[in-house]
């Protein structure tokens, strides 16, 4: 179904969410917690319709990989337990 609001109408409804972004980076979200990536680098995230800043985003590399694939294989055998509805 195609969607009847413009990218201005959009982009106004987000603002509230966007702006947290001018606040603090988004950060990785690793075993339920947000974290800083280990190197504590980031970068711009810039909106592919005009360049304008969207915010500024953690970035990661192998130790933030690695910590992110021990939680996941640390809370599988719970997470594949769980009826679909509950993931």
């Amino acid at each position: 179904m195609a969607s009847t609001t413009t990218f201005e109408e959009n982009r106004s409804a987000a603002e509230d969410h966007l702006a947290r972004f001018d606040r603090e980076p988004l950060l990785h979200f690793v075993a339920g917690e947000p974290r800083a990536s280990a190197s504590s680098e980031t970068f711009e995230n810039r909106s592919p319709i005009d360049g304008s800043l969207l915010g500024v985003v953690a970035a990661g590399d192998a130790p933030d990989i690695d910590a992110a694939a021990e939680a996941s294989a640390a809370a599988f055998d719970d997470w594949s337990r769980r009826p679909g509805a509950d993931r």
